[in-house]
């Protein structure tokens, strides 16, 4: 998280895109033929989830060498959230470890909402991203010692507190075993609350476009999960 320089994979791959999404994407289609079969003989709910930090509500799933006041309105980040975090000129950046980071997030959340509407009315498979909550681990390791302090300031302020790590547990488990979340399937876990599903992602056209890409750049995966 947080990586300094913009860093390809040897796959020419952005290197949050690749590890925090593309990743869960291969596990899952791997490990998808076992959760078919498991949810054959289960009521709905078999499920897989992947990880994910509440900053996929400021960033889009693009990155790239373009700078950011040349996007379209539509896919700039949200540049108070990042001058919040320390990032100076978050207009004339083309890349910023933070935004990048939260991008692969983003793709998760859309991952989620592209597989539930090819997996859930047909197998009763669901699929979440969930958000643990801010806990102190390693993560932001790689961060500038200006964005450090940026966070030690809106700890200090009381925008957001950190949680155990037991208690960073909670919302994993409830998305891992809790059989009413198949209830309320396009809807969010957010902190042991259910709220509406954040509306960009949700009425996003740039969710299908992620399928190919995902094909393409895994070319071994197993083919369940394409349309």
């Amino acid at each position: 998280m947080g990586i300094q320089e913009l860093t390809l994979t040897k796959e020419g791959i952005e290197m949050h895109f690749e590890t925090n999404h593309l990743g869960h994407w291969l596990l899952t289609c791997l490990g998808m033929p076992k959760i078919i079969e498991a949810a054959n003989n289960s009521p709905p709910g078999s499920r897989a989830s992947s990880m994910l930090r509440l900053a996929y509500q400021q960033s889009l799933p693009c990155a790239g060498a373009t700078r950011n006041d040349s996007l379209q309105a539509v896919e700039r980040p949200d540049y108070e959230y990042l001058k919040a975090w320390g990032y100076a000129d978050p207009e004339q950046s083309s890349y910023m470890p933070l935004d990048g980071y939260s991008r692969s997030n983003v793709a998760n959340v859309l991952f989620g909402i592209g597989a539930i509407g090819r997996l859930f009315k047909k197998y009763g498979i669901l699929m979440s991203a969930v958000h643990h909550g801010a806990v102190k681990t390693y993560l932001s390791r790689h961060f500038a010692v200006e964005t450090l302090q940026s966070i030690k300031e809106i700890v200090d302020n009381g925008v957001f507190t950190y949680k155990s790590l037991d208690a960073g547990s909670s919302n994993s488990l409830v998305a891992a075993l809790d059989p009413r979340l198949a209830l309320g399937v396009g809807e969010t876990k957010t902190v042991a609350r259910t709220g509406a599903l954040f509306l960009w992602t949700a009425k996003s056209r740039v969710g299908p476009d992620l399928w190919p890409c995902q094909v393409m750049r895994q070319k071994s995966s197993e083919g369940c999960l394409r349309n």
